[in-house]
C-alpha cells in the first residue's frame, strides 16, 4: 500500500494526481495555504528506524521533499524514530509539524520512550533551522511519554497541539488526552488535562480553530461516546461538549472542522463502525 494525493477542480470532476509515496511511507496531515500544500508524515530511512518526511506541492509544480532526522547532541544519526501526526501553516513561510520522537531520550538507550516533537518548517526555501526538533518532555504528572497527534495555528500564532501522555507502561487507563499551547518560539504557554480513556483509540486525533476563539478537539470518550470539546487555550474547562452514544456500541470522532459561519462538522466512525457525522450550528 502507497499513499495518494489528488484534487479536483470542480465538485463531480475527475481527480488528478497530485502526489504518490513509496512503499512503508506515511502520510498523515495536509496543510493547506492558497495553493501550496505540505504533505507531513513519515518515510523510511534504510537503518531500521523512520525519519519525518515533508513534501510540498504547487500548481505545476513537482513536490519538493525534506527529510529530518532528530540526532541530540552527541548522539549518533538514525538512534531515533519520528513520526509527524499533524502539521498547519503559521504563515506563508512557517509550517508548525508536530509529532512524536521513539527512542532513548537523556541517553537511556535501554530504556526508549516516546516524547512529542514540533518543527517550524519553511516551505518557500525548503528549509528548516539548524536545530530543527524542540522535543518535549511530558510535563503533567507522572506521565513519561507524550504523543502529538495534531496542531492548529491559533489567532495569535500559538500552536494549539491535541494529542496524550502515558505512563512509561502504555496500559488500558493511562492514556490521558492532551491539549498544548506553544507560543512562535517553541515555548510552552499552556497545558490542559482532558482526562483519561481506557485505550490509545480513545484518544484526541484532531483539533480545529474556531472564529469565536476557542479550540474544538474530537476524540473518543470514557464512556465509548463520539466526542466533540471546545477549549479556550487559557482555561482548562471546556466551554461545551458534544457527546454521542449509543449503548454498547463504539463510537469515536476521528476529525474536526469548522466553516466559516462557526458552523462545526464531525466525523469518525459510529456504531458497527458505519460512518458518524455530526453537525452543530454555529
Amino acid at each position: 500500500e502507497v499513499w495518494w494525493l489528488g484534487s479536483i477542480a470542480t465538485w463531480g470532476a475527475a481527480p488528478e494526481t497530485r502526489g504518490l509515496g513509496s512503499k512503508d511511507e506515511q502520510a498523515n496531515d495536509l496543510a493547506v495555504r492558497g495553493d501550496t500544500l505540505v504533505l507531513c508524515g513519515a518515510t523510511p530511512s534504510g537503518f531500521g528506524d523512520l525519519d519525518v518526511m515533508l513534501r510540498v506541492y504547487r500548481p505545476q509544480l513537482p513536490g519538493l521533499l525534506k527529510v529530518l532526522d532528530y540526532a541530540p547532541p552527541g548522539d549518533w544519526k538514525h538512534t531515533f524514530s519520528e513520526t509527524a501526526h499533524g502539521c498547519d501553516f503559521r504563515d506563508d513561510t512557517a509550517v508548525v509539524v508536530v509529532g512524536d520522537a521513539f527512542g532513548g531520550h537523556g541517553n537511556d538507550v535501554d530504556d526508549p520512550t516516546t516524547r512529542r516533537f514540533s518543527i517550524v518548517y519553511d516551505p518557500q526555501n525548503n528549509s528548516v533551522e539548524e536545530e530543527p526538533f524542540l522535543v518535549h518532555e511530558p510535563e503533567l504528572g507522572e506521565a513519561a511519554q507524550s504523543f502529538a497527534r495534531a496542531v492548529v495555528i491559533g489567532d495569535w500564532g500559538d500552536a494549539i497541539i491535541t494529542g496524550y501522555s502515558c505512563l512509561k507502561e502504555c496500559s488500558k487507563g493511562t492514556f490521558e488526552g492532551m491539549l498544548w499551547t506553544e507560543n512562535q518560539w517553541g515555548g510552552l504557554l499552556n497545558e490542559i488535562s482532558l482526562g483519561y480513556v481506557p485505550l490509545e483509540n480513545y484518544t484526541p486525533s484532531a483539533v480545529a480553530w474556531h472564529p469565536a476563539h476557542y479550540a474544538i478537539v474530537a476524540s473518543g470518550g470514557p464512556g465509548d461516546e463520539f466526542l466533540l470539546r471546545a477549549y479556550r487555550p487559557s482555561w482548562d474547562q471546556a466551554l461545551w461538549s458534544f457527546p454521542k452514544t449509543s449503548i454498547g456500541a463504539l463510537q469515536i470522532a476521528r476529525a474536526v472542522a469548522v466553516g466559516r459561519f462557526g458552523q462545526v462538522y464531525g466525523a469518525g466512525v459510529g456504531a458497527s463502525y458505519y460512518p458518524a457525522i455530526a453537525y452543530i450550528g454555529g
